[in-house]
């Protein structure tokens, strides 16, 4: 989808329209593409584009859902860890719950 423009932007549109609270207040003026980031050494394999919005130029990346904010991975992969901070269980014993997740899966 990243490399249709004409796509990509109606699915910005429409998530701007249903969901108007991710977005800066200023996209209702309209945006433009800024440029396509070079592939993350975190994860390769998800490009990420930028847009530049036309009321004050400033720029924003736009991120899918699925990955977790900074490229740290999936966000299926820490699914349940972030659950259990909900009741506010220490970060460490997340932590060990996470890799015991990781060390239990089979390729």
């Amino acid at each position: 989808m990243i490399a249709e423009p004409a796509l990509f932007r109606s699915g910005i549109e429409e998530l701007i329209t249903e969901f108007p609270e991710l977005f800066p207040k200023n996209i209702v003026f309209g945006f433009t593409w800024h440029d396509i980031l070079p592939p993350s050494k975190k994860m390769p394999e998800i490009r990420l584009r930028r847009i530049k919005l036309c009321s004050d130029q400033e720029v924003f990346t736009v991120r899918p859902s699925f990955v977790m904010s900074y490229m740290t991975g999936y966000a299926d992969d820490v699914e349940k860890a972030l659950f259990l901070r909900k009741w506010a269980v220490p970060y460490d014993a997340v932590f060990v719950k996470l890799k015991e997740h990781h060390l239990s899966q089979k390729c």
